[in-house]
């Protein structure tokens, strides 16, 4: 007999909804975490390439450049608000991803759009964000993000009485776009335990989050930072 377990846990493509609502989306609305190492890997843009845009891009560019089902292959439900999972969230046990969370808006990017997906019939999923800035304003949000999470790779979630355990490590990138970053999150709480991947790529005054269950992010991740690149 199939056992549903705790959907806060067991559904992935709602966890990230949960953790990008405290840690992805917070990139743009936290403060410095200080001068630890960041859990990241990143390069400098070539100065020989052509320059790129300095500026925002509008609302009504950035949305287009989403993916959507049709873009992933059989199998997939967009679920485009990823905002539809109103409970109250928090972070415990780590000063600098609970600064992160508080969304104080000294960091906050110009213009943000988002969406989700589950994949085969709910068993996973992820969502995705794109933030557009100028690129000083990007790297630094970026960089703000994982120095919190390299200056405290452990802390707590709470949502209602059902704490949730994280432990974040550096994962594994492609070498794509001008500066990226790659975190693990294992996730443990009533329901079970489960891990979501998250990765970040910024080209030009573009930043790519792609969150969700790590095989689905690393098919993924480039065919997101491709739409984005071409759009």
């Amino acid at each position: 007999m199939h056992r549903r377990r705790n959907a806060r846990v067991s559904r992935p493509w709602v966890l990230p909804i949960l953790a990008g609502a405290l840690l992805a989306t917070s990139a743009c609305d936290g403060g410095s975490a200080g001068t630890a190492e960041p859990a990241k890997t990143a390069t400098a843009a070539d100065p020989q390439k052509a320059p790129q845009p300095q500026g925002p891009l509008s609302e009504s560019r950035l949305k287009p450049m989403l993916l959507k089902a049709a873009d992933l292959g059989p199998g997939y439900t967009e679920e485009p608000d990823d905002a539809r999972d109103k409970d109250k969230y928090g972070v415990t046990g780590c000063p600098a991803v609970e600064k992160l969370s508080g969304g104080n808006g000294e960091l906050k990017s110009a213009v943000q759009a988002k969406t989700g997906f589950a994949y085969n019939t709910d068993e996973a999923g992820m969502s995705e964000e794109l933030d557009s800035d100028s690129p000083t304003a990007l790297s630094t949000q970026l960089r703000t993000l994982y120095d919190a999470y390299a200056a405290c790779p452990s802390f707590t979630i709470t949502s209602g009485s059902s704490p949730i355990d994280v432990k974040a490590v550096k994962a594994s990138v492609p070498e794509l776009g001008d500066e990226r970053y790659g975190i693990a999150m294992t996730m443990s709480g009533p329901g079970g335990t489960t891990i979501v991947k998250q990765i970040a790529i910024r080209k030009g005054n573009v930043a790519v989050f792609l969150m969700g269950s790590p095989g689905l992010v690393d098919k993924h991740i480039e065919k997101a930072l491709n739409k984005v690149t071409t759009g």
